[in-house]
């Protein structure tokens, strides 16, 4: 009998590896998600926190007439900061993506042992759809 007819010799074991990688490959990716959103969520409730107590002793110190605060000027510093921290995650996106395609062009060029290769398959694609679903 010819080994390529025969599908349980090379098909049941790609197909329960990559379901297993899958498996792997969502809970790893899920867990990364969540984990980038608790650590953003955090730097933004410090930022805020530090930005609001900084706010409040520049303000503090004007009305005991410590410093005095030209606040239009500070006012119109907020759109300058605001255009270059839009333009560094520009930036940062456009240093990932090449990342990201290296990573695509990897997961796609896996070959070798059919097991090895149905866990690959399904553990990248798992982490790509643990990913999303996170979101």
């Amino acid at each position: 009998m010819n080994n390529l007819t025969d599908t349980s010799t090379w098909l049941l074991p790609l197909s329960g590896s990559a379901i297993g990688g899958g498996a792997v490959g969502f809970g790893i990716g899920y867990g990364i998600r969540k984990f980038i959103d608790l650590v953003i969520g955090l730097v933004k409730a410090v930022v805020a926190i530090f930005v609001g107590l900084f706010i409040g002793g520049v303000a503090l110190l004007q009305y005991l007439g410590i410093i005095t605060v030209n606040w239009s000027k500070l006012y119109a510093l907020g759109p300058i900061l605001y255009a270059s921290i839009t333009s560094g995650l520009t930036w940062l996106q456009t240093q990932i993506a090449p990342l990201m395609s290296q990573a695509s062009s990897a997961a796609q060029t896996v070959s070798g042992n059919s097991l090895l290769s149905g866990f690959g398959i399904g553990t990248v694609s798992g982490l790509y759809l643990g990913i999303k679903k996170a979101s």
